[in-house]
């Protein structure tokens, strides 16, 4: 084996990894967008923007080591986008605080069975009443849920 031969597997061998990291951030970027949610409690677009946010920083660092053009045309989709919907993202963050506070202030509550009555539907009326009262004391929630 030559010289020449060796740096050629080696180029075969790089194209073939560089092919790799494309076809791995095609598969990310697609299973990121067909995200979906079952649980209503759950707001699967908050995740989806934290994914691309990650996704756009990872090709940052990608694109540093070689540049590749989906992979750049990727990067510049994502820098071009992601900022219209920082805000909004902001304001869908908070309001899945408060569905958490929901969720888990009903989860605490045990259903009721003959051996043990739980704590009742007034208990659980007045724990889901103070967390919307909090909501309801906030004077400027967002722009988007003030509209």
């Amino acid at each position: 084996m030559t010289v020449c031969d060796i740096s050629q597997s080696i180029q075969v061998v790089t194209e073939v990894t560089k092919t790799q990291v494309v076809q791995g951030y095609a598969q990310v970027l697609q299973q990121s967008l067909g995200r979906t949610s079952s649980n209503s409690f759950d707001l699967a677009g908050l995740k989806l923007y934290t994914d691309l946010k990650a996704i756009e920083q990872s090709l940052a660092r990608c694109l540093q080591q070689h540049q590749d053009p989906f992979l750049k045309l990727w990067y510049q989709t994502l820098t071009d986008i992601l900022p219209n919907y920082q805000n909004p993202f902001v304001s869908i963050a908070m309001a899945q605080t408060w569905l958490d506070d929901i969720r888990s202030s009903l989860e605490v509550a045990p259903l009721p069975t003959k051996e043990a009555q739980g704590i009742g539907g007034d208990e659980v009326a007045r724990q889901l009443g103070h967390i919307l009262g909090g909501l309801y004391t906030i004077e400027n929630l967002t722009p988007e849920i003030n509209s």
